[in-house]
């Protein structure tokens, strides 16, 4: 499963159903389900932490991060014009269009609560979704 950026606010900020956000990272780890993040979305978890001054909550993604409860996936050379045509195809931004061209290019499920991804033909579920669907 790939996170979305807004997962992790849910977690940390306890924004959105931070219940279910919280309940899906923690079936993760118990039953060794790899939760997928990428680059754009550490920096952009950085970012807002920095804005909010809660370098606190920054320290405590650190901590998940060197326990390698999140794995990265990373972009390559040939993958950002495919993120630019997801861009352009199915007006989205940046940060949207990355997460749906990871998702497609390595069949994960999009765990997010970002309903732009309802026009995009990816795999998408907020954490409730993916949860009940057992």
């Amino acid at each position: 499963m790939l996170f979305d950026t807004n997962i992790l606010y849910s977690i940390f900020f306890k924004q959105n159903d931070f219940k279910s956000s919280w309940e899906l990272l923690s079936y993760a780890v118990d039953f060794k389900e790899t939760i997928y993040i990428n680059q754009f979305t550490i920096y952009s978890f950085a970012m807002g932490c920095c804005k909010k001054k809660q370098e606190k909550t920054l320290d405590r993604f650190n901590e998940l991060l060197k326990e390698q409860i999140f794995d990265l996936i990373s972009l390559n050379n040939f993958d950002i014009p495919e993120v630019f045509k997801f861009m352009k195809e199915y007006d989205l931004d940046f940060d949207d269009a990355l997460h749906a061209f990871l998702a497609k290019k390595h069949r994960m499920s999009l765990i997010t609560f970002d309903k732009d991804f309802d026009r995009v033909n990816v795999e998408h579920y907020t954490p409730r979704e993916w949860l009940k669907r057992g």
